[in-house]
Formats: structure tokens, C-alpha cells, sequence
């Protein structure tokens, strides 16, 4: 089924794919991914909501996204704003770059 999966992926997501070290981030990976396939240039990532499906607290989440935005996986397009809206994203794994052990360049 990973292997379907996987096939579906642009070689620039599967590149960014096989770079995640940890099965969090690749479950992560997941369903950011399927939560950007809509007709809007963005989506949503409630912090609670891709926490409690992962596992981990809210802290963890925030750093997940962070690490992701550094690594070139997803790009903040707005904030969050308390107790209104979720923070926004662009998927953009899609595009392909260069990694190191430190992430990418």
C-alpha cells in the first residue's frame, strides 16, 4: 500500500519523503499532504487537530510545521490568529532541492 502511495508522490515530494527521519514526520507528511489537495493555493493546519492524529502535544506540532517550513515541505501563508484561525500553508514540496543532514539547502 506504501509503495501505491508513494508512486502517486512528484519526485520532489518523494525526494523530501525519504529524507524525513521519524515515522511522526512521515505520518506528518501524509496527511498535509492530503489535506493540500483542494482547489485553494492553501489550507489549514489546526495544531491540535494534526496533534492529537499524531500522537503528539501542541508544542510538538508547532515544531513539526517549523521544521517542515525549513526543510521546504510547506511555506506559511498566514498566521494564526487566537481562538479564530488556523495558520495557513502552502504545500510545496513539490518543488525538488538539495538536502544535507542539516536539511535543505
Amino acid at each position: 500500500m506504501e509503495r501505491q502511495w508513494k508512486q502517486k508522490l512528484s519526485p520532489g515530494e518523494r525526494e523530501k519523503f525519504d529524507n524525513l527521519t521519524t515515522v511522526t514526520e512521515r505520518e506528518a507528511f501524509r496527511i498535509m499532504r492530503n489535506w493540500s489537495q483542494t482547489d485553494s493555493p492553501d489550507f489549514y493546519v489546526h495544531c491540535r487537530t494534526l496533534g492529537k492524529r499524531l500522537g503528539i502535544t501542541d508544542r510538538g506540532e508547532s515544531k513539526l510545521r517549523t521544521r517542515f517550513c525549513s526543510l521546504g515541505i510547506l511555506r506559511a501563508t498566514a498566521s494564526y490568529v487566537p481562538r479564530k484561525l488556523a495558520a495557513r500553508y502552502h504545500w510545496a514540496a513539490a518543488c525538488r532541492t538539495r538536502f544535507t543532514a542539516q536539511g535543505a539547502l
